[in-house]
C-alpha cells in the first residue's frame, strides 16, 4: 500500500508517494508560494503527478486546530493563516513538528522512547512532544510549540508578535544571521574554522536552547532531546553552551540519562510523519 505525503515549510514545499515500510518511492519540491491558493495549486499538481495513493497527509508550519482544521497561526507563512487545506485537499494536516516527531518515532532517533522532544531547527523552530509513547498535541492541538517559549523576555520581537522567543535565537535563520552567513551550513564551516562571529551565534543557540530544555525537563522529565533541521549537523557546536545551560538549570534526577540526539531523517522526517499518520486511517 502506498500513500501520498506533502511537507510544507517557510521556504519550499516537498511532496511524495511513500509505502507502509517508510520507503520513498517518487518525491517533487519547489519554492514554497507565499499565496495560499497557489501553493494548494502546487500541491494538487504534484500529488497528481506522483500518483494513487491510498491515502493522503500534510505537515504544514504552524499552528493546526483539531477541531476545524485552520491554520490558525504561522509566523513564516502569514498569508496561509485562516486557510483549511485538508477539505480543499483531502487530506489530514498535522504541524510540521508533530510530523517530524512521528516520523522520528516510526523509522528514526526516537524509535523506543517512551518520552521526547523533537525540535526542528529550520526557517523558525518548532517542537513535536512525545507523551506515553503517543504524540501529545493538547487541548486544540497547539501543544509542543517550543520556539514561542520565552527564553530572553527582554529580547527582540519575534515574528509571532511576542519578545524574546527561542526562535530569534536558535532558528537555523537566526544563526545565519548573527554569523553574517549565507546560511546555517556555512556558519556552521565558518564556526569550525574558528571564525570569532560564527562560533558566538552557534554558543548563543545552544545558551538559549538549553535554557528551553531545562524548563522543559524540570517539567516534563522527558527521556531524550532530539534535534532536526538545517541546524542538526551542527549540534556539536551547540552542545557545550547547551549542556552547560542545561546542567545548571535542570533538577539533578530530570537531567540523569537525559539524552540529547540528532534527527536521523534529515528532511524527510516531515513526509515520514504524515505517510504514518495517512497509513493509520
Amino acid at each position: 500500500m502506498t500513500v501520498l505525503a506533502a511537507d510544507v515549510g517557510g521556504t519550499s514545499i516537498r511532496a511524495a508517494r511513500i509505502d507502509e515500510e517508510g520507503r520513498i518511492l517518487d518525491r517533487r519540491s519547489g519554492p514554497t508560494p507565499q499565496d495560499p491558493r497557489e501553493g494548494v495549486a502546487l500541491l494538487r499538481r504534484f500529488w497528481e503527478e506522483l500518483g494513487w495513493g491510498a491515502g493522503r497527509a500534510m505537515v504544514i508550519a504552524g499552528g493546526i486546530s483539531a477541531t476545524t482544521g485552520e491554520i490558525t497561526q504561522s509566523p513564516n507563512l502569514r498569508r496561509w493563516e485562516g486557510l483549511r487545506p485538508g477539505p480543499e485537499l483531502e487530506c489530514q494536516v498535522h504541524n510540521d513538528a508533530n510530523g517530524a516527531a512521528l516520523g522520528e518515532i516510526w523509522k528514526g532517533a526516537l524509535r523506543g522512547k517512551r518520552s521526547a522532544l523533537l525540535v526542528t531547527l529550520g526557517t523558525g523552530v518548532g517542537g513535536g512532544l512525545v507523551l506515553d509513547g503517543k504524540l501529545w498535541t493538547g487541548r486544540d492541538g497547539s501543544a509542543g510549540e517550543i520556539g514561542h517559549t520565552a527564553v530572553f523576555p527582554e529580547g527582540p520581537e519575534c515574528g509571532c508578535g511576542a519578545r524574546g522567543c527561542l526562535e530569534i535565537y536558535a532558528s537555523a535563520t537566526a544563526v545565519a544571521r548573527a554569523a553574517g552567513a549565507a546560511d546555517a551550513e556555512a556558519a556552521a564551516v565558518a564556526a569550525r574554522r574558528g571564525d570569532a562571529r560564527s562560533v558566538a551565534a552557534f554558543a548563543q543557540a545552544g545558551r538559549a536552547l538549553g535554557i528551553a530544555f531545562a524548563n522543559v525537563a524540570n517539567l516534563l522529565n522527558v527521556e531524550a532531546f532530539c534535534l532536526g533541521g538545517g541546524m542538526a549537523a551542527a549540534l556539536d557546536l551547540l552542545l557545550p553552551s547547551m549542556c552547560a545551560e542545561l546542567d545548571a538549570r535542570a533538577f539533578r534526577l530530570a537531567r540523569k540519562g537525559l539524552a540529547i540526539v540528532p534527527a536521523a531523517l534529515g528532511n524527510d522526517a516531515g513526509l515520514l510523519g504524515a505517510a504514518w499518520a495517512a497509513l493509520q486511517v
